[in-house]
């Protein structure tokens, strides 16, 4: 039978984590023409010896001498893949039972539909739904420019990407997206092939996506979350050991992509401008809780049904925010999410459906990994 899926993953130095997200497409019956290829940037010789020991011997493993990034290694992969759906899937991510079969019957049933992500939470326990992609152009940054100058239209702002943010993840019907992430969709090798091919070699890490998904809007497909298809994605548990790397990846990418997008500079003329002549808005006040050890206790309380929704980033605006609904009092941060909290200074901010509120907001430190 033909191949109607090939997965990819990228490894570097999460063995485990890999092994688990391959389990999580192997083990399920309901996934059958599926082959997945996993590439190894570990550059290390026991965590190539560890993914053949753990994975089932039908994947099809390769190892790079050295790290070519993570676009380079999905162009490898995507080479020896025969799959009409590509799926791109994290190490530090995970499929439900019966996700890829409910993505795959999407994009079999939407013609023009290219690519497709389930509904995604953060923690194993999920708790958390992570918030969906938007799409970024180069001229974003002048509107974040003019947003950040004032502390009113900073709060407007964050308050009218938390009401999208919202409104997208209580959905419970399909809905049409403006970008999408490359840590877990499955996209079709037609929108894929008919827009220039998967990922630009120029990213060596991050934007690759973002590229990769504006041109396939721009060749008129449609980008979909299907919420009744799950996974779990514990964002950032890969690469914890090179968080200065990834800096420096970060900023790389993001001068290639406004190079792409914007070659003669004009939005970064305009946003110099702008940044020389506006006020700085001062940051949303937030209680500041200490370097803790455990998760912290927030002593709030919404009225009688007292239910409530939490934001936590490591952003101090909030934006992006992951978003746990609760109710209860006192709230607490979950225990299990809390594990996957890495070294970092993180913000925490209640309210309900409609609005967040300012007094509500707090943040702390974590100094050491959790043992």
């Amino acid at each position: 039978m033909n191949t109607i899926v090939s997965a990819i993953i990228i490894n570097y130095n999460a063995a485990h984590l890999t092994t688990r997200a391959v389990s999580s497409i192997v083990d399920d019956k309901d996934n059958t023409n599926v082959e997945v290829i996993v590439v190894d940037n570990s550059e290390s010789h026991s965590e190539s010896d560890i993914l053949r020991k753990l994975i089932n011997a039908n994947v099809k493993i390769i190892v790079n001498e050295k790290n070519i990034g993570f676009g380079r290694a999905c162009n490898h992969a995507y080479k020896a893949a025969e799959g009409k759906y590509i799926l791109l899937l994290n190490p530090d991510a995970y499929l439900l039972h019966g996700t890829l079969s409910k993505l795959v019957d999407f994009l079999e049933n939407n013609t023009r539909a290219g690519a497709v992500c389930p509904r995604i939470y953060w923690d194993d326990e999920r708790i958390f739904l992570l918030p969906p992609t938007y799409k970024y152009s180069p001229f974003d940054c002048i509107r974040d420019q003019l947003f950040h100058s004032s502390s009113w239209l900073l709060q407007l702002y964050s308050q009218r990407h938390r009401h999208r943010t919202i409104r997208i993840l209580r959905m419970d019907r399909p809905s049409k997206q403006s970008s999408l992430s490359g840590g877990l969709v499955l996209i079709s090798r037609e929108a894929i092939e008919s827009s220039g091919g998967l990922f630009d070699a120029r990213f060596f890490m991050y934007f690759e996506d973002a590229d990769l998904f504006r041109r396939v809007r721009a060749n008129h497909y449609h980008l979909y979350m299907e919420p009744s298809a799950l996974a779990v994605h514990n964002y950032n548990q890969c690469g914890n050991n090179i968080s200065d790397n990834k800096r420096i990846y970060m900023h790389e990418a993001h001068k290639n992509y406004l190079n792409k997008y914007d070659p003669h500079g004009w939005a970064r003329y305009i946003c110099k401008i702008l940044s020389n002549v506006l006020p700085k808005a001062s940051l949303p006040i937030s209680k500041y809780l200490g370097v803790l050890t455990k998760p912290p206790v927030f002593p709030i309380n919404f009225g009688t049904d007292n239910e409530w929704l939490m934001e936590w980033s490591p952003n101090p605006n909030l934006i992006p925010s992951a978003v746990h609904f609760g109710s209860g009092y006192p709230a607490v941060f979950p225990e299990e999410a809390w594990k996957l909290l890495g070294p970092g200074r993180y913000y925490v901010r209640f309210g309900n459906i409609e609005k967040f509120y300012l007094d509500c907001t707090w943040h702390w430190d974590i100094q050491n990994q959790h043992e």
